[in-house]
């Protein structure tokens, strides 16, 4: 039985808390003949509730986070890390920067909110938003480590160095790693469990009181600020930092929208702590290290966070929908939009306009998930839909960062450690429905394949070419490709024939080759661009420029228009890659198949010159890999849901680096020898080179570059179906210690690669420019691994530490 693409498309766009429940729920009881689709700017979501015990250090990191790329795996859904700019409703399109618009059925818009007075906070690095949460805390630790360095240097030039009164702190700090993704490093963020009611005192680097000490604002004091600076208060404590925290606010109270008594419980807290309360001040801007108020006056602030009122994201001016008089989407009860039926509008992103102003908070978010999800049912089906009634009061709970928070219901209040562990239960209990990734059984999958037919006997497919797509879906698909002319074809997709006609005094296309692979992801787009990039490397490795390419492409059985939309987004991705390497689409072949596969044969011209081979190796070349090794393994994870989001992240933008570069880069060199590593691993490759080139070589387990991830995946057991094939080779290998094949590199030899790296030999007296080079070309991961060693008539690879 086929499997089948989907008639209707649902699209998630934000992981917000009313989106996410549809997420979860669509495990449980997906939509018959329907596709659901996360589109999120990050591949982990942030849970906002925790994020200031995080910041305290009450929780680690990924406590608070969504794994999107391993939910998305194991809920069957598909899963696009893209940010959103615009919507086109009138046709049904979500917009992107960087990718082909996205269409829809139905759809859930849940953005959230910023906040206010963006014009502040978008200017100066100093002014720190606490939107988006998914990346606050990796920037505050980059700004609190460069507030500190400059403070250290206002006191040594003032005393000569930092007066300790307290505790040991060191004036020249290093600057906190970066995941690459925007999330926190492990620095500031640790396991200790706040349970002390007391404030020890800070450590005190400097003299409060004179300039030397870092002043830290806060501009917001409703719930949000609240949180954040009893947070900031404990992550300082726990620290030894002396810096003055100050909360300003327009208000005239902290938590003004609060109960009297839940303000004077968090006044009185902030006094016990030392934190300044600056109410009745309303900032209009920031410069040079200083807050400005609208009576004229200033105050210093090295380091600001930003929690003001909620207010629209930007992006919303080009969304094609009502909006209501505060800026934000304009909903019905229903939360549909009041312009267009099949788009939804939910959390702070949607403001009810037959309903009295609500507060922007969560707990409105969690409340709409079973609406939304039992009304995207409903409107499929045609029925009538549910309405929102949201409720008139909800408990809120505070944390004060240290074992303690503050509890408001019905006008009453508490702070206690009791209302703490009331939080944290809730928060955690939240936490664990979404961070449960464990894969769907094949019991699940056959039961959601049988739905999907929705009881339809299956279509008998036809063979042979009556196999083919219909001309209907590749003209769909064509016609919305800009594809550029090409000034070495006569006759082309421009005057479409039977096959493309090359000019041969323009340009001889003199290499050839032929890559195909089955989808990896169900994200056509960035497959196509992979597809490319994994086909183009060939010529690459032959030192030869590309000129062409023909597209193989077999769809899944489906809908015309499912069908001419998937291989639009196929072609798209090829497009974009073959277009930066300079060649062009020139025609190719479609088919049904029970799974998608693209493929692309490409041309390319040497203008001249000798190819590049494998042939050319001498004895005491150095081999150099320009990337990481284990796509085999994570791919395999990602389908079993066990590859994390920062390992997918790292492993997706190398594989969509070109080798373009690196490959000029080898010839300019002279390279005595050059190949892509691709399905045969890295012995497979590297003995193609050996074997063509009559010599043995060594590599250093040590220094191959491994994608993250693929050590804790290995010694698990996670591997491709092709590594059992791959390790045939196993037998000629010479292991310098039995002990070295339980190594997770001995495993990495034999992972196949999808888009991987060039293996590449230079001369001895070479090897040092050459790796320069290479990563100046922006193989950053590139690596010296080894050395040809002698001649040989059946060569071996021996495999040191």
């Amino acid at each position: 039985m086929h499997a089948r693409l989907p008639e209707y498309d649902i699209v998630l766009v934000g992981a917000g808390h009313t989106n996410m429940h549809v997420a979860r729920m669509w495990r449980m009881q997906p939509v018959p003949r329907a596709r659901l689709t996360l589109v999120s700017p990050f591949s982990r979501a942030t849970y906002s509730g925790m994020l200031p015990g995080t910041l305290a250090g009450t929780y680690q990191p990924e406590d608070m986070q969504i794994d999107l790329w391993r939910f998305a795996a194991s809920h069957d859904l598909r899963l696009v890390v893209a940010p959103v700019i615009g919507l086109d409703a009138q046709r049904r399109r979500i917009l992107f920067d960087d990718r082909p618009p996205l269409r829809y059925d139905v759809l859930s818009i849940g953005i959230g909110s910023v906040p206010a007075a963006g014009e502040v906070w978008r200017q100066h690095a100093e002014v720190l938003s606490i939107k988006p949460m998914a990346t606050f805390l990796e920037r505050f630790e980059t700004q609190l480590q460069r507030c500190l360095e400059r403070a250290a240097q206002r006191a040594e030039a003032e005393d000569g160095g930092w007066k300790m009164d307290d505790g040991p702190f060191a004036a020249t700090l290093p600057r906190p790693a970066s995941d690459r993704f925007g999330h926190p490093p492990s620095s500031i963020l640790h396991s200790q469990s706040s349970t002390a009611t007391a404030a020890p005192p800070r450590a005190m680097c400097g003299r409060r009181g004179n300039d030397t000490v870092p002043t830290i604002a806060v501009v917001g004091a409703g719930a949000g600020g609240t949180e954040i600076t009893f947070c900031l208060d404990t992550l300082l404590r726990k620290r030894g930092i002396d810096a003055r925290l100050v909360l300003f606010d327009a208000g005239d109270a902290v938590l003004n929208n609060y109960a009297q008594r839940t303000r004077r419980l968090a006044r009185q807290e902030f006094d016990r702590r030392g934190v300044e309360l600056c109410t009745g001040r309303t900032v209009t801007g920031y410069a040079a290290g200083q807050l400005e108020f609208a009576d004229g006056d200033s105050r210093t602030a090295d380091i600001v966070v930003w929690a003001t009122a909620a207010a629209p994201p930007r992006m919303l001016k080009d969304f094609d929908l009502p909006r209501a008089h505060d800026g934000f989407l304009a909903v019905r009860k229903t939360l549909q939009s009041t312009g267009d039926e099949r788009v939804f509008v939910v959390g702070d992103t949607g403001t009810l306009v037959d309903h009295p102003p609500l507060p922007k908070a969560g707990v409105y978010a969690v409340r709409e998930g079973p609406v939304l999800w039992e009304n995207i049912r409903r409107l499929l089906r045609g029925e009538k839909l549910d309405e929102f009634d949201p409720q008139k009061d909800f408990l809120s709970l505070l944390s004060t960062g240290d074992g303690r928070a503050i509890a408001q219901y019905k006008g009453l209040a508490f702070h206690n450690r009791l209302m703490w562990k009331w939080k944290d239960h809730i928060d955690r209990k939240f936490m664990r429905k979404y961070q449960d990734y464990r894969p769907m059984t094949p019991e699940m999958m056959a039961a959601r394949l049988a739905q999907d037919r929705d009881g339809r006997a299956p279509t008998m497919r036809c063979k042979g070419c009556g196999g083919k797509v219909g001309a209907g879906v590749l003209r769909a698909a064509l016609e919305r490709l800009q594809i550029p002319p090409s000034p070495i074809v006569r006759r082309g997709l421009d005057q479409p024939d039977d096959a493309a006609v090359l000019d041969p005094a323009a340009a001889a296309a003199e290499v050839l080759s032929l890559d195909f692979f089955q989808a990896f992801l169900d994200d056509p787009y960035l497959v196509g661009r992979v597809a490319a990039l994994n086909s183009l490397s060939d010529l690459w490795a032959m030192g030869s420029e590309p000129v062409g390419a023909m597209a193989m492409v077999t769809l899944p059985e489906g809908e015309p228009r499912a069908q001419a939309e998937m291989l639009y987004h196929i072609l798209a991705g090829g497009l974009r890659e073959l277009e930066a390497a300079g060649a062009t689409l020139l025609g190719g072949h479609t088919t049904e198949a029970a799974e998608l596969t693209v493929g692309y044969t490409v041309l390319g011209k040497l203008n001249g010159r000798e190819p590049t081979t494998k042939a050319g190796l001498n004895p005491g070349d150095r081999l150099i890999l320009t990337k990481p090794l284990g796509t085999g393994a994570l791919l395999a994870a990602h389908g079993e849901a066990k590859c994390r989001a920062q390992w997918m992240d790292v492993m997706l933008a190398e594989m969509l680096h070109s080798n373009a570069a690196a490959a000029q880069a080898a010839r300019e060199l002279n390279a005595s020898g050059v190949t892509d590593v691709t399905g045969f691993g890295l012995a497979g490759h590297l003995f193609e080179m050996l074997d063509a080139s009559r010599v043995s070589a060594r590599l250093s387990l040590e220094a191959l570059p491994l994608y993250e991830g693929f050590a804790e995946l290995a010694a698990a057991g996670v591997e491709s179906t092709l590594a059992p094939a791959n390790r045939e080779l196993a037998d000629r290998l010479t292991v310098e210690n039995p002990s070295l094949r339980r190594d997770p590199r001995y495993a990495a030899l034999f992972d196949p690669q999808t888009s991987g790296g060039m293996l590449i030999a230079v001369g001895a007296d070479e090897a040092d420019e050459a790796l320069d080079r290479f990563r100046a070309a922006g193989a950053r991961c590139a690596q010296l691994i080894g050395e040809v060693t002698s001649p040989a008539v059946e060569p071996r690879l021996e495999i040191g530490k």
